[in-house]
């Protein structure tokens, strides 16, 4: 979990990457988008600029690891920075890949000592990189008090107990969810 102090921290530094084919706003973006969108790593990657809906607040995502024809809810301090944004690009918005996020996911966490990013997979029995922000916010959410179905919407869960097991979360967050 990256909280949202450690996330605007990571945000601030992201320029430490160096990527021939990414600009730093480049990746802050795709980082946001997973973020606040909710996205796995791979669906961010795979953004056009037709998949945005602003006035609806979609993102159309095709077809992703659970439906056919997914769609994620763009939050609305998102709408007006990523508004902006499109009106630059063409086509679509990342010229990159997972593999690539993951490595430079690790590289800012070891530069920035960011344990969310850098404790192997081995010792968190979680898929630490490809879906960090996508817990993040699903965490940040517990922690403003929405409720678990609008969460398990959000995340694009079917079903409450997949949202419980993914978040990790015991009884007492659920009780104060």
């Amino acid at each position: 979990y990256i909280p949202p102090e450690q996330f605007a921290y990571l945000l601030d530094n992201v320029q430490l990457v160096h990527s021939r084919k990414m600009n730093p706003a480049d990746i802050v973006m795709l980082f946001k988008l997973a973020r606040y969108c909710g996205l796995r790593i791979t669906e961010a990657c795979k953004l056009k600029v037709d998949d945005f809906d602003l006035e609806g607040r979609e993102v159309y995502l095709g077809k992703t690891k659970t439906n056919k024809n997914d769609k994620a809810t763009i939050p609305n301090h998102l709408i007006a920075e990523l508004s902006i944004y499109l009106t630059s690009k063409k086509g679509r918005l990342f010229d990159t890949n997972r593999f690539t996020v993951h490595y430079w996911l690790k590289l800012l966490g070891q530069k920035l000592k960011i344990a969310a990013l850098t404790t192997p997979q081995s010792e968190t029995g979680e898929k630490t990189k490809c879906h960090i922000f996508r817990k993040s916010i699903g965490k940040d959410y517990i922690a403003q008090k929405v409720p678990l179905n609008v969460i398990m919407s959000k995340l694009r869960h079917k079903d409450l107990g997949t949202t419980t097991q993914y978040l990790k979360l015991n009884l007492e967050d659920v009780k104060q969810a």
